[in-house]
């Protein structure tokens, strides 16, 4: 939030000054983390995440055949996922493949396994995780009406509903059922009147 606000106040005054409190915040951002120590679990996170990474990449390529050294695994890994990162194209598409399957070829590896291990690498780390995902956004976005308190309100919509004079109830009951409705919608300027 605070390290928000410096960055954006920064960049809007432009000029040497502007820099130079950007980069007095992102001083200050980064020492509060480091003294609230929230930075270790996400770099924990990060790295358990690039050696699963690496270890599904190495397992590709032994079942292919071909089992490179870590420094020829991790550069054909590393440089084409920077240059997904830079480039246009959401996710690296067809950047990190082209630049994997370049770099690996570069490296020793045969062109037919580079390609085929390249694609099954991103298959198993980009498209299926993206496909499950897209499959889940309809069941994501009906998970607040499934939650236990919709559920309770929803029985007890549906308990009022059922006493008599229900239409009259549903309205003002459901929502708020320990509330008694007190609108008096015959002669709405009845009850300012008699508040006065």
């Amino acid at each position: 939030g605070a390290l928000a606000a410096r960055l954006r106040a920064a960049v809007a005054r432009p000029g040497r000054r502007g820099v130079r409190r950007g980069a007095r915040a992102g001083q200050g951002g980064w020492a509060a983390l480091a003294r609230a120590g929230a930075w270790k679990p996400a770099l924990a996170a990060a790295a358990l995440a690039t050696g699963f990474d690496l270890a599904c990449l190495w397992l590709l390529f032994a079942a292919a055949g071909r089992t490179p050294a870590f420094g020829v695994l991790l550069a054909g890994y590393g440089l084409p996922l920077l240059a997904g990162k830079i480039a246009i194209v959401p996710g690296g598409l067809g950047v990190v493949e082209g630049g994997m399957a370049a770099m690996y070829h570069a490296l020793g590896i045969p062109a037919a396994t580079a390609v085929t291990v390249v694609l099954a690498y991103r298959l198993l780390s980009f498209w299926l995780p993206n496909a499950v995902g897209f499959a889940l956004i309809p069941w994501l976005q009906a998970a607040p009406r499934r939650s236990p308190r919709a559920a309770a309100g929803r029985r007890r919509r549906r308990r009022v509903t059922r006493l008599p004079g229900s239409r009259r109830l549903a309205r003002g009951a459901a929502i708020h059922p320990a509330k008694p409705d007190t609108r008096n919608r015959a002669f709405p300027d009845k009850r300012s009147r008699a508040a006065r």
